[in-house]
């Protein structure tokens, strides 16, 4: 609540972004000593308990004002990094871009996609050596946050090319020899068999 002398309990909830807080108990009579005050306390993630004790001008009056501060988790789902293997993301990567495309060669049969969080407490799921199949490929990388309900997927949608080649692997013929020696890339030949065939 709202600061009242008569008042001895308080909560305050701050973001993962506050890993530090000051708490100043000043008297209400000058005469008044007061203890607990502290500068810069380092917060951890959850409840932290903060103890203000104030003693009367008489040495035997005596109060406690608690303040319990409640550091949330962090919720940051978001990456620092993002790549795959043999292509290049369009567009650039950045963090609040969660959708990105590339296109490779046919030859290409996989790519490696390797991811890194913002926050190190977040996890990852996504990343790693992954196939590919000709035409469009999509891959999710999803970030959770170490709060546990945040969440992010990254998607990179990779086409690969069809297959273009048109060539023979073998010509062969049942009589005589091909003339030149068959090669993939050489289209015209003769072949001369005698008149009985």
């Amino acid at each position: 609540p709202t600061f009242n002398k008569d008042t001895t309990s308080y909560s305050v909830t701050v973001p993962y972004t506050v890993n530090q807080i000051t708490v100043t108990g000043t008297p209400n009579v000058s005469t008044t000593s007061v203890t607990g005050n502290v500068t810069d306390k380092t917060l951890n993630v959850g409840t932290n308990t903060i103890t203000i004790n104030t003693t009367a001008e008489d040495g035997t009056t005596k109060k406690a004002y608690t303040v319990t501060v409640t550091r949330q988790e962090d919720n940051d789902a978001t990456l620092s990094a993002l790549s795959a293997t043999n292509c290049e993301l369009s567009p650039a990567f950045n963090k609040d871009t969660i959708s990105y495309t590339c296109s490779v060669a046919n030859s290409v049969t996989s790519t490696t996609i390797s991811a890194t969080t913002t926050s190190n407490r977040a996890t990852i799921t996504g990343t790693g050596s992954k196939n590919l199949n000709t035409g469009s490929n999509t891959l999710d990388v999803e970030v959770t946050a170490a709060d546990g309900t945040t969440k992010k997927t990254y998607t990179i949608t990779i086409t690969r090319a069809k297959n273009s080649d048109a060539t023979l692997k073998s010509l062969t013929v049942s009589s005589g020899t091909l003339t030149p020696t068959f090669n993939k890339d050489t289209t015209s030949y003769s072949v001369t068999v005698p008149y009985t065939v």
